[in-house]
């Protein structure tokens, strides 16, 4: 019977809604009525990738630290990162050096570079309109949205050379974020979403190029608000420093 016990605690105690790894709640059930929380019931540190109903984010851990995150990845930045769309990986490299390699192809396809994941989940749960979340932020009891932070990117490769972008402020972060994005930061572009429809790089920069994006001649050249040449010149945070979580495996 002890026994039992034992590991009925042990493993209540391994597990986590995803509510509680954003750090939320979720909302009080009426009487009578029972809520059932969906998503994943364990939290996996140092993930790679995540799919859920309506997104897939990919993940790098870089050794300086905080969290690379490309939300909203298609079947071209799959292509371009040379995975297989059926076995996609779900856990980041142990080896330092082969992540940072990582880290370096996310910037390039638009991936932002947070600060550390509990940053990433507060600007997740804002993204989605959670009030207390929200409240936090209009009371000013964490920092602002920032520019980097705030921004919907999308870049493209074309075969010819040269790279197209297109970056605009995300419209859910409206409200939350600071001074100087809601001044300079680039207006939301309304067929944004068109991007994810390409069938490979080079219809991903046509379809850029007709919503507005913008080419580069070279990465060298870019000069926009994303996070594309933050592997050579980042060396800080964005609102803190720069959170180094260690390799766990499961």
């Amino acid at each position: 019977m002890a026994r039992s016990k034992k590991k009925a605690a042990t493993h209540n105690a391994r597990q986590t809604t995803w509510l509680e790894w954003l750090g939320l709640s979720a909302p009080p059930a009426p009487p009578g009525r029972r809520i059932i929380v969906c998503g994943p019931n364990v939290y996996r540190p140092t993930q790679r990738t995540v799919l859920d109903t309506e997104n897939i984010r990919v993940y790098g851990w870089p050794s300086r630290g905080g969290v690379i995150i490309l939300s909203g990845a298609s079947r071209v930045d799959f292509d371009y990162l040379g995975w297989d769309i059926l076995d996609l990986p779900r856990k980041r490299d142990p080896d330092h050096d082969a992540e940072d390699e990582h880290c370096k192809k996310l910037l390039l396809l638009g991936a932002t570079w947070y600060d550390s994941e509990a940053r990433y989940t507060l600007l997740a749960a804002a993204a989605v309109n959670h009030r207390p979340t929200r409240e936090r932020f209009e009371n000013k009891e964490v920092p602002a949205v920032t520019m980097k932070e705030g921004l919907c990117v999308r870049v493209g490769w074309p075969s010819t050379g040269g790279l197209w972008v297109v970056e605009c402020v995300n419209p859910r972060f409206e409200e939350v974020l600071d001074e100087y994005a809601e001044e300079y930061g680039p207006t939301y572009v309304e067929k944004f979403g068109l991007v994810g429809l390409a069938r490979d790089m080079d219809e991903r920069c046509e379809i850029i190029e007709r919503i507005g994006g913008k080419f580069f001649a070279c990465l060298e050249d870019y000069d926009g608000y994303a996070s594309l040449r933050a592997w050579e010149e980042k060396t800080t945070g964005e609102v803190g420093r720069l959170v180094q979580t260690r390799y766990v495996d499961w």
